[in-house]
């Protein structure tokens, strides 16, 4: 539990420590701060594991991050700092579209997480979920890359700092809104049954 906290923490500072990194420290310094970092910051998540290949899953990400540090350290090149979100991003993104590969996507495992027997409407629904996270993540990478060279830093931070984490949330409130009315139980959770009384099927 206190591993998962702390990753929380990380991840919510993270923003605030790459802008200060960026904006006020030399390339090489600011690039061994965000490397020290994510280091760092990869240290609860790695912990709160329970097998090796979750472990692998935990640390792909980070390393990705630590070498667009090394690349940025090496080029005395500032702007592969600034896309260190957008790679993260595209990494996320990476995974969704990769698992459409697979017989189970990725969000139909999240789904099976909470109800093992899904329907042929639901694991249809599942699949399409997956590829809106896909895109819509590959989208917002692309629009912190372009934020990266031809914004100033101040507006970068906004977007990769605060504005991409709001549009996740957004798509992740308006998806568990519209599954809870598409395939509500009545019987079951409070939202359920709340939305029953609000939006009666007709």
């Amino acid at each position: 539990m206190l591993a998962k906290v702390a990753n929380v923490v990380f991840i919510a500072i993270s923003p605030v420590v790459l802008y200060v990194a960026v904006t006020r420290f030399s390339v090489m310094k600011a690039a061994l701060v965000i490397a020290g970092w994510i280091t760092v910051r990869t240290i609860p998540a790695a912990l709160s594991t329970v097998s090796r290949e979750q472990l692998i899953a935990a640390i792909k990400l980070p390393l990705v991050a630590i070498a667009f540090s090394v690349l940025g350290a090496l080029t005395n090149n500032r702007a592969l700092l600034l896309l260190i979100p957008s790679a993260t991003q595209l990494g996320f993104a990476w995974v969704f579209g990769s698992s459409l590969r697979s017989k189970t996507p990725l969000v139909e495992q999240f789904a099976r997480m909470q109800k093992a027997d899904l329907s042929e409407e639901e694991v249809k629904y599942c699949r399409t979920v997956t590829w809106i996270w896909a895109i819509y993540l590959a989208a917002c990478a692309a629009a912190g890359m372009v934020l990266a060279w031809v914004a100033s830093p101040e507006i970068w931070a906004l977007f990769t700092g605060v504005g991409a984490y709001v549009l996740v949330a957004a798509l992740f409130a308006a998806e568990y809104a519209y599954r809870k009315l598409r395939f509500r139980n009545p019987e079951g959770s409070a939202v359920d049954r709340a939305l029953a009384r609000w939006f009666p099927r007709r």
